[in-house]
């Protein structure tokens, strides 16, 4: 389970780097929403109103809890204007 778990959340963070709000949800609805994202919709309304822009995957990882037999994962994404962007 782990691992699908995994897959998904990259997928997810995949389209919040490019941005792709259409991906970002096209994932979501791959899965049926199983997982449970905390901030899926928070994170579906940035994707809309970001900037052009590049997203960046700073951190990701996972916690499980073995008494609950549950997982939560988390990352960190810092986002850059295209504008600003080194040449």
């Amino acid at each position: 389970m782990k691992g699908q778990t995994e897959a998904h959340d990259r997928a997810l963070l995949d389209s919040l780097t490019v941005p792709d709000a259409d991906s970002f949800w096209k994932e979501s609805g791959r899965v049926k929403d199983q997982y449970n994202v905390c901030g899926f919709a928070a994170l579906a309304c940035l994707l809309e109103i970001l900037p052009p822009c590049k997203g960046y995957l700073l951190d990701y990882e996972m916690w499980h809890e073995e008494a609950t037999r549950s997982a939560v994962s988390y990352a960190a994404v810092a986002f850059t204007s295209k504008s600003n962007r080194k040449q």
